[in-house]
């Protein structure tokens, strides 16, 4: 039987890359739960929509643990580098892999510094004096390096990759936004089955519109030199109904929190500025201007990812050098402007569909502050619908494997 075990885990590919998974799953829970040292009280200032921000971005700001920090530092860093990048002849883009890299990690640990100070200043510790704080500091750097490394290490060895942390970040944290409107419901028994009822309906219909984004394409019909059967008729273009996937939706929440660590850091130096003042007020994502922000970012962040996934450029070029042909359109410029349009009209359409899940919700909070811990589920619910397609087309790829037999032992 145990012969059999050790053949079965030799042979599948699958089953290595999952055993990997969770154990990195299982490290990631316990670090979440390993407490920074000297800790009394958590974040008696640090505003709570920035806390619950964090999550979206892959941390978790309102919790004590090593790794409060998580994916944040990474995420912000990885969007500020793409901003250098996506220019083909920028300088940036030019550095060797290992040297953005470089670059990349350096920038993570900047932002890493700053969120951590944040983190530190609005928390108290047993143990008077800068030494307990600075190394904290050093403990929330080295958890959040340690997540990256993880994250990593899921994606070479194991299923999911990054979207895997990100999913267990945001299960594990959800239930400090569903905490008050349970215990509103549980006050007020009249309405356990409306809530129940009309909260299964919401979370069914954001998880069908997210896969019918998600797996919904416009395909432009190819013509293949090489190909004159019956199969050459199937050949096509694809181009994503939502081509940015629901990257705008993390990638958007770091840029809107951003500035606003930035302030509560500056208003340590300047407590009395009136403009820091204001800023941290009026920037935070539960203020009218930060949902405003945030709504934008949806949009022109989609816009964004969408041409930096297809590059109507790079495409038009594939396709002529490999003779293929969109069908009635010319090589060249033709085929850049025909690709780009399309591009640009799934873009929009996408940004629109991030913006009514993910965006739209915050403006209700705006109204009913009662409800503010609860207007990011729909975005992360979102989220995690599409890192769990992205899983299942993983797997599926690993299971082809399996269906083919060796012709030779």
């Amino acid at each position: 039987m145990i012969t059999g075990l050790k053949m079965k885990f030799r042979k599948s590919l699958l089953l290595r890359k999952g055993i990997v998974t969770i154990l990195i799953m299982v490290v990631y829970l316990f670090g979440r739960n390993v407490a920074l040292p000297h800790v009394v009280i958590t974040n008696k200032g640090l505003d709570e929509m920035l806390q619950l921000a964090s999550i979206t971005t892959g941390g978790d700001m309102a919790s004590n643990s090593v790794f409060s920090l998580g994916l944040t530092p990474w995420m912000t860093a990885v969007i500020i580098m793409g901003l250098f990048t996506t220019r083909q002849d920028s300088t940036f883009a030019k550095k060797s892999q290992k040297e953005q890299s470089m670059w990349q990690m350096l920038l993570a640990l900047v932002l890493g510094v700053l969120q951590g100070l944040v983190k530190i200043m609005e928390t108290d510790f047993e143990v008077p004096g800068l030494g307990p704080k600075l190394a904290a500091l050093v403990v929330l750097l080295g958890g959040s390096f340690f997540v990256v490394w993880l994250a990593s290490m899921n994606t070479q060895f194991g299923v999911g990759g990054v979207g895997a942390i990100f999913m267990s970040n945001i299960v594990m944290a959800n239930g400090k936004m569903l905490g008050p409107g349970i215990s509103y419901v549980l006050k007020h028994r009249q309405l356990l089955w409306p809530a129940l009822i009309g909260g299964t309906l919401i979370m069914v219909l954001i998880i069908m519109v997210a896969v019918i984004f998600d797996r919904s394409e416009y395909r432009m019909p190819l013509k293949r030199v090489m190909v004159t059967n019956e199969y050459g008729n199937d050949i096509y273009l694809p181009i994503k109904t939502a081509p940015a996937g629901a990257m705008p939706v993390m990638f958007g929440m770091a840029l809107v929190t951003l500035p606003q660590y930035f302030c509560q850091l500056l208003l340590v130096i300047w407590p009395d500025s009136k403009i820091l003042n204001w800023l941290t007020t009026n920037l935070v994502i539960n203020s009218t201007l930060g949902t405003v922000a945030y709504i934008i970012s949806l949009l022109a962040l989609s816009l964004a990812f969408a041409y930096v996934n297809i590059n109507p450029e790079d495409t038009a070029e594939g396709l002529q050098k490999s003779g293929d042909y969109i069908t009635g359109i010319a090589y060249g410029d033709e085929t850049k402007k025909y690709i780009a349009h399309y591009m640009w009209h799934m873009g929009i359409l996408g940004g629109l569909y991030m913006a009514v899940i993910a965006g739209c919700p915050l403006i209700l909070g705006l109204y009913y502050p009662e409800l503010q811990r609860m207007v990011l589920l729909p975005g992360n619910l979102m989220l995690n619908t599409t890192f769990f397609l992205v899983i299942i087309d993983q797997i599926r790829t690993l299971r082809l494997a399996t269906r083919y037999t060796k012709i030779l032992d």
